[in-house]
């Protein structure tokens, strides 16, 4: 099978809880792994590969229980992995897909749309500033545990000297991907609107408003609906809660705002 769906982003928006939510639903199927981060690859490894990708997929005509890893943090935010199984049932039809949320801004979506030309692009978003302070605690995090080798100073530090890059017109590491406006274009015009379903993160914090977002992705997605239950009170992938300092926090803001106004202006209502 090739993947229907694809959740291209973004990183700290809540595409862990939104994926497990999609895979609960009896007619979708997962990944082996919830990010290949396949299309972020340079096109060469990305054209050679797309087999090895695909197979990262259910068989058509695979019947019992498909397994996948699962990437999870424990309370006090350390990362473990768990094997999660899903059983697929005969005769009914079923889509997969997959959540690498680092294609939204790394990844050439013309790529995307030449290999997958029909499939369907969900984006979930996130208040800038949050999103960007969340994604740097990661960055603390894989710094600490040995993952990442990489150069940080404190929060605010750091968050002043990308500031000061982007208004040069360099890409920062953090706050870049932050700026939704920048990437949107081009998705857009390769998959159109009809295409491509966009999350506001904070709405799936409210049960209604999931419920009612869970009910018109599964509409987009051409399956059945389905009645999720208290599995939209769960939040997967979550680190412990903390505060952005108080001394960048209104800074931050107001440098997003203009981006924020260009992303209206992009989708034609205000999300931040």
């Amino acid at each position: 099978m090739l993947p229907s769906f694809f959740i291209v982003g973004e990183r700290k928006c809540g595409t862990s809880s939104l994926y497990r939510y999609l895979v609960a639903h009896p007619q979708i199927l997962p990944c082996k792994v919830k990010e290949p981060n396949f299309f972020s690859k340079p096109w060469w490894k990305i054209v050679w590969g797309f087999k090895k990708y695909q197979s990262l997929f259910p068989a058509l005509n695979q019947e019992g229980s498909i397994e996948f890893q699962w990437p999870e943090l424990d309370e006090n935010g350390r990362l473990f992995t768990e094997t999660i199984s899903v059983e697929r049932q005969a005769h009914m039809p079923y889509i997969t897909g997959e959540a690498s949320v680092n294609t939204f801004y790394y990844a050439n979506p013309r790529l995307v749309k030449w290999l997958l030309p029909d499939v369907k692009i969900i984006l979930m978003l996130r208040e800038p500033a949050e999103r960007t302070f969340s994604h740097y605690r990661m960055l603390e995090r894989f710094k600490k545990e040995g993952r990442k080798t990489i150069s940080l100073q404190d929060f605010s530090t750091d968050m002043k000297i990308e500031m000061e890059k982007v208004r040069r017109g360099e890409e920062s590491m953090v706050l870049s991907p932050s700026i939704y406006a920048k990437k949107l274009p081009v998705w857009l015009n390769l998959f159109g609107k009809d295409r491509l379903f966009i999350i506001r993160s904070e709405d799936l914090e409210d049960q209604k408003k999931a419920e009612s977002i869970m009910k018109r992705l599964f509409q987009f997605l051409e399956v059945a609906d389905f009645e999720m239950g208290d599995m939209l009170s769960q939040r997967f992938n979550v680190a412990p809660p903390k505060s952005i300092p108080e001394d960048i926090q209104q800074e931050l803001v107001e440098f997003f705002d203009p981006y924020n106004k260009q992303l209206e202006d992009l989708l034609g209502v205000k999300l931040y």
